[in-house]
């Protein structure tokens, strides 16, 4: 299994995890979702780019702070995503489908894990 598997399939994961539906994972790596559905479905991989990779990255990482932070409750994760964040303005769901969307998330809660660590 190569790099690019393990992401992809690390990326596919996080999302269900999330509650993400494909349509949501394909605009939060950048893809319309027909290119998305159509590599998914043919190569079982989200398609390949190094935009995509950076952004599958950073949905990761977004998962793995959220995990942390929910206790690795997948329920709360789920809550969380679809609720109303006053910080972020609006419910998180709706921001990672954007690029700068993704950051703003992964940023918000890198910054209240280390507020929990301190």
């Amino acid at each position: 299994m190569n790099r690019s598997s393990i992401v992809s399939k690390a990326a596919i994961n996080a999302a269900d995890k999330l509650g993400l539906n494909d349509e949501e994972l394909a605009h939060a790596l950048g893809h319309t979702p027909a290119q998305f559905l159509n590599t998914k479905s043919v190569t079982g991989a989200i398609p390949k780019s190094a935009e995509s990779t950076d952004r599958a990255l950073l949905l990761i990482r977004v998962f793995r702070l959220l995990d942390t932070l929910s206790v690795g409750s997948a329920e709360t994760m789920r809550q969380w995503m679809q609720n109303e964040n006053l910080a972020l303005g609006c419910k998180p769901r709706n921001l990672v489908v954007t690029e700068d969307g993704l950051t703003r998330v992964f940023d918000y809660l890198d910054g209240r894990l280390k507020t929990q660590v301190h």
